[in-house]
């Protein structure tokens, strides 16, 4: 028991000065001196690869629709063509809401081919007015996104 007393209070000192004070420096270390060396001796290292970019070009960025029935469905084809040197994958297509379905080119873009994205907008019935609805794609481009927009109205 009498052991105990005499470590825990010397425990509790050695983790209070050792935790969170800078050391302390002696006269004799230099002031540029590094802490630590880094080596790196593997040979024939290369960086690590980025992802094949390539560049894609949109006929249209957004398309508008007009006035609209609520009854009916609209769709609006966007055209791209792949304007690089890779072929263009199109990784996802995402909707900004769930009355917009799109579809879009499946299979890799040679250089020089075109794409699609379609967008299929589809009102609710309760819904009237002005709309502004997006489609971001995703594919091995710089940049990486681009946001396509529809607009309409949605009347009687």
């Amino acid at each position: 028991m009498k052991r105990l007393f005499f470590f825990l209070p010397l425990l509790a000192f050695v983790m209070l000065t050792a935790c969170g004070n800078p050391p302390v420096k002696t006269q004799n270390q230099s002031e540029t001196a590094p802490a630590v060396q880094v080596i790196n001796d593997i040979p024939d290292a290369e960086p690590p690869t980025s992802p094949v970019l390539t560049q894609a070009k949109f006929a249209e960025l957004e398309f508008d629709f007009g006035e609209m029935s609520v009854t009916e469905d609209f769709t609006h084809t966007f055209k791209l063509r792949n304007t690089g040197s890779e072929e263009l994958v199109i990784e996802q297509v995402k909707p900004s809401c769930s009355c917009t379905t799109p579809d879009w080119t499946k299979e890799a873009i040679a250089p020089g081919e075109e794409g699609f994205i379609t967008a299929k907008f589809s009102p609710k019935p309760e819904y009237r007015g002005s709309f502004v609805k997006t489609v971001t794609v995703t594919a091995n481009t710089d940049p990486a996104l681009t946001v396509l927009k529809i607009t309409g109205e949605v009347v009687d």
